[in-house]
Formats: structure tokens, C-alpha cells, sequence
């Protein structure tokens, strides 16, 4: 692999152990793949969960990440505790382990994390806040949901990254030229014709139905989508792409008219021709739905909205949705957002309104790392969200039934009119 004379120093030690170790991790990576040469990074963004001997070893000797960097949202323990209502102990396990809740081991991370210069944004919607990727950024993320949607709505470029990568590419500010950061590898290989869904009755969750079914067919090619409106707010792209990753392993899928390099399905193509072409039909979503639905009657005993997290718009309806009505008892409902979203609603008078109501703010991830579901007894979760959908049914073991519908419908079965 070639490396420009700067990449020579960090891999030769010029810039401490750290650096050193981070530039070695993403050669091995980049020849791995046939990589030939780094690229600048614009933006990592990382999971706070990464192991704490990870990062001391890929970060030692360094002061500073060398580009700009957000942070995921993950389970911290102070954020379980208030949610499970009682202190956290050492028995207790999210997802038989896969979420750590070691106080001390998260506060040493954090603490090394804000030396670094990353912002604690807890957010897996960092577009949102003010991180927009602009089309051809090179960007290095661990959140699936962001990989899809930087590729397909914003058209930047991104590939699926884990801990070690991303964090030695905030590390060194490059990352190895491979897959989806070429041109020429993001043609779309599988088409879906939508023509024949109606999206004027479509909600949320019919468009994370859409995503879910792209996702699984597709698997890990890329995907196009022909037939769309071609005015899409960002809550039905944020639904639409955020199931792609999980119930396939989509990375990119144009959306004919709207991603910035596909005004045609022409472009998406790049001139070849599709491997396959699937007509999507409302029997297709129908199936879908019954997927992602396992509860046959139940009511629900947690009802979460935000996988991703909620839009300022998305507050603002549920609080026009709550208002005068309160939380149903033995019934929690929990809304994720970024904090800075949050604090914007909190002005705009939304967040007290739903507080009323008996409505519960996070700022983590309410599907992977939810407590409520597998530290509390809860048997039905209710949501919008199709990727939420999966990730709880495997994640608890197909122990925790789902009800699957619109935000709407979720609110209303969570809440009943207020005597107040």
C-alpha cells in the first residue's frame, strides 16, 4: 500500500506507540481488502462502548484525535439506574453481556474520550445536530442506521466500520481507500420498483416495513429504489434506510431522485446492468409487518419511540399528541432523543408536556441497550421503529413480544385520557 511520507512517520513510531499501533491496524486492514492507498477521514463517530484496553492501546501517546469526532449513544449505568429505578448491581446483564453497565470502567472511558476532543454527543442521529455530511465526505462510523443514511440521503461515504477502525481513523485522520469510499463500487446491484405501493397512505412504519424488506433481499449489496415521492421528509428516510443494515447488510441504497448521485436509475446503475429487479407489492409489506409483529393480542407493557432518535418534528407531534392524556398504568413510555434536541424541545415547550403526560426522555439506545427489557419483567414492547423491532426480539431470545404501528397508535395505546 502507498503511503504519502506523513503516513510513513506515524506507521514508523515517529508519533508515539499510540499512533504507531492505529496506522499499523489500518494498513494490515487496507491490504486485507486491496486497498492502495489512505484517504482523509471528515468525521468519526463512535460507540462508547469500545473495550477500555482498545482504546488505551490504540490511543497511547496521543493528545488529541486528528479529526472531528461524535460519540454513539450507549447504556451508561447512571442512565440505567434512573430507568430501572433501583442502583445497578453486579448480576445485572443487558443482552447476556453484549452491554457492560461497569461504572468505573465507563467513567475511565469517557474521561480518555473528552481528552481526545470527541464530543459526547450520545446520538446515533449526529446529522441532526448539526454534524451534516456533505456528498464525497470520507466518514467512519459504528452506527449502522448512519452508514446507510450518510450513503444514501446525504452522499457521502461510508463503510461498515467497527470499533478498531474507526477509532484508529479518529486516531490518524485516514482510512484505507476500499469498498464503498470508491466510485466505482457504489452501483446499485439489486432495484426495487415501487410503483405499485400508495404512498399517500403510507406511515412510519410502512416505510420502515419498505426498509426492512430491501434489507433482507438485498442483503449485502447495494440496493436502489425506483418509484419513491420524491419529496421524502427526513422522518421517513430515517425510517425508510435505518432497517436496511440489520435485517440484511445494506450499506447503501439509492433512492432514485433523491440521493445526490442517482437522478436517474441510469446513474445508480453506472451503466450496468441490475443483477435483480424486484416489484414490490403492499402483499410484500404486509408479510414484512408480521414479521416484525410477534405479539398475538397482548398490550403492551413499554412502549418506545426514537430507533433513531426523535426529530424536534417527531417531538413536537407527540406532545400535541399527549396533550391531556396520561401514561396508562403499569405502562412506561420512553422516548429517545439527542440532548440537544431535547434541551430545543424543552424551549419549545414539548418536553414538559409529554413529562405530564408521564412520558420518560433517554438519550441511549432504546433498542440494543434498553434496560426496561431485560431488566425489568418486560413482556410486550410496542414501537415504530422496524429496526428496534429486530434488534429486541434477538437481542432478549424471542422472549419479548412486539407490537409494531405508526407513533400514533403507540401513543394512544400507551396513554388514556387524563382526568385531570
Amino acid at each position: 500500500m502507498f503511503l504519502t511520507t506523513e503516513e510513513q512517520r506515524m506507521a514508523a513510531g515517529e508519533y508515539g506507540p499510540g499512533m504507531q499501533r492505529s496506522m499499523s491496524l489500518l494498513v494490515r486492514y487496507g491490504e486485507l481488502f486491496g486497498a492502495e492507498r489512505m484517504v482523509p477521514v471528515t468525521q468519526c463517530h463512535l460507540s462508547p462502548d469500545v473495550p477500555n484496553d482498545l482504546l488505551e492501546n490504540l490511543t497511547e501517546g496521543v493528545e488529541k484525535a486528528a479529526t472531528r469526532c461524535t460519540l454513539h449513544p450507549c447504556l451508561y449505568p447512571e442512565a440505567a439506574e434512573k430507568m430501572i429505578r433501583r442502583p445497578i448491581t453486579p448480576t445485572d446483564s443487558i443482552a447476556e453481556g453484549y452491554v457492560t453497565l461497569d461504572r468505573d470502567a465507563y467513567a475511565v472511558r469517557m474521561a480518555r474520550f473528552r481528552q481526545l476532543g470527541f464530543l459526547p454527543t450520545s446520538t446515533c442521529v449526529p446529522y441532526l445536530i448539526g454534524f451534516v455530511p456533505r456528498k464525497g465526505d470520507v466518514l467512519c462510523l459504528t452506527g449502522s442506521s448512519g452508514q446507510v443514511i450518510s450513503n444514501s440521503v446525504f452522499g457521502a461515504r461510508a463503510n461498515r466500520e467497527g470499533h478498531s477502525s474507526a477509532l484508529a481513523s479518529a486516531v490518524t485522520g485516514v482510512t484505507p481507500q476500499l469498498g464503498l469510499l470508491h466510485d466505482a463500487n457504489r452501483f446499485a446491484q439489486v432495484v426495487f420498483e415501487v410503483s405499485q405501493l400508495d404512498f399517500s397512505r403510507f406511515g412510519i412504519a410502512d416505510y420502515g416495513a419498505l426498509g426492512y424488506l430491501v434489507g433482507s433481499v438485498a442483503g449485502t449489496r447495494n440496493a436502489a429504489l425506483v418509484g419513491l415521492p420524491q419529496r421524502l421528509t427526513m422522518e421517513q428516510c430515517k425510517y425508510l434506510m435505518s432497517p436496511m443494515p440489520v435485517s440484511g447488510g445494506c450499506a447503501l441504497c439509492h433512492l432514485v431522485g433523491i440521493t445526490p448521485e442517482a437522478a436517474t436509475l441510469e446513474q445508480a446503475l453506472l451503466g450496468r446492468t441490475a443483477e435483480e429487479t424486484v416489484v414490490v407489492t403492499p402483499k410484500d409489506l404486509d408479510e414484512v409487518r408480521q414479521r416484525l409483529q410477534t405479539a398475538t393480542g397482548e398490550a403492551p407493557d413499554l412502549v418506545i419511540l426514537g430507533c433513531p432518535h426523535l426529530t424536534i418534528g417527531e417531538l413536537e407531534l407527540a406532545a400535541a399528541s399527549l396533550h391531556d392524556r396520561r401514561v396508562r398504568t403499569g405502562v412506561r413510555l420512553l422516548l429517545a432523543t439527542a440532548g440537544p434536541i431535547q434541551r430545543l424541545a424543552q424551549e419549545a415547550g414539548f418536553v414538559d408536556t409529554i413529562a405530564a403526560a408521564g412520558g420518560e426522555f433517554a438519550d441511549i439506545c432504546v433498542s440494543v441497550g434498553n434496560p426496561l427489557a431485560y431488566l425489568t419483567g418486560v413482556k410486550t414492547v410496542m414501537t415504530n421503529s422496524a429496526r428496534a423491532a429486530h434488534y429486541i426480539q434477538r437481542m432478549t431470545n424471542w422472549k419479548v413480544k412486539i407490537v409494531y404501528a405508526d407513533a400514533g397508535a403507540c401513543l394512544e395505546a400507551a396513554t388514556s385520557r387524563s382526568e385531570r
